[in-house]
């Protein structure tokens, strides 16, 4: 694989964030500029008019300019040809990071870190050690911890059930979850400040909600639906059937209705 081209990639990478940014101010801008997102898509697979998969790397025309559009890009199959990881939008991903509300110094959990990218512009912003990402794939985590590296990005980064949070860590002032549930799950309500915003695709939406001393979170959506991969537990694949559901607008979630499996 012929590695991307740097002065190109620098190039887009600027006009990509100048996009992002427009008509709105974030300081999440920075990270975005800071981080390269090919080091953390190096391959990608996309679709053609017969709805089979190819792999696209660094040596196929137009992969640095798909890279840095504004679009998911399917990072892993299984052994079906079914996804089971992608990076995300860049657009949502600004959403959500923007919907965190972090503060220097603040601590944050991930459930899912996927190709690593996300963690990457993290731990940019916050510094690597107030940053701890889980996935349930160990692959996919030796991967991320790799391209972190490479970055100069140190945040923990461990392959375990990301629902159970990282109790060593806790308590957290921000968790965000890049992979779709159907609750806040019990476990990491448990692991927050009172007040912790927590940013989790629920359902075909994303939900913002802050934690109260109960152990609950009350919040609201965020304007834009979503689609995010089902949250896999060990041993599973993502249970694209059972999302089925319309997207619920109730502002509250109560743990006592969730469960972590």
């Amino acid at each position: 694989m012929s590695p991307p081209n740097n002065i190109a990639a620098a190039e887009l990478r600027a006009r990509f964030v100048a996009a992002l940014g427009e008509g709105h101010s974030s300081p999440w801008l920075a990270a975005f500029a800071d981080v390269p997102r090919e080091r953390f898509v190096p391959t990608f697979h996309r679709q053609d008019g017969r709805g089979q998969w190819n792999e696209v790397s660094a040596a196929d025309p137009g992969y640095l300019e798909t890279v840095y559009a504004d679009t998911a890009l399917t990072t892993q199959l299984d052994e079906h040809g079914v996804p089971t990881s992608s990076s995300s939008e860049p657009r949502l991903m600004l959403a959500m990071l923007d919907a965190l509300n972090v503060k220097a110094g603040d601590t944050v959990y991930e459930l899912g870190t996927g190709t690593g990218y996300n963690a990457a512009l993290l731990a940019s912003r916050l510094g690597s050690d107030n940053v701890v990402s889980a996935d349930v794939d160990p692959e996919l985590v030796q991967l991320a911890r790799k391209r972190l590296a490479q970055s100069r990005l140190h945040p923990l980064v461990y392959a375990g059930d990301g629902a159970e949070g990282y109790p060593a860590r806790a308590p957290y002032d921000r968790i965000i979850a890049t992979a779709g549930l159907r609750c806040i799950p019990p476990p990491l309500l448990a692991q927050v400040q009172e007040g912790a915003v927590i940013v989790a695709p629920i359902g075909f939406g994303v939900a913002r909600v802050v934690a109260s001393d109960k152990g609950e979170a009350a919040g609201r959506f965020l304007p834009t639906p979503a689609f995010f991969m089902p949250r896999r537990t060990p041993g599973t694949k993502p249970a694209f059937a059972a999302w089925t559901f319309g997207l619920s607008r109730r502002p509250r979630f109560r743990p006592r209705t969730c469960s972590t499996g």
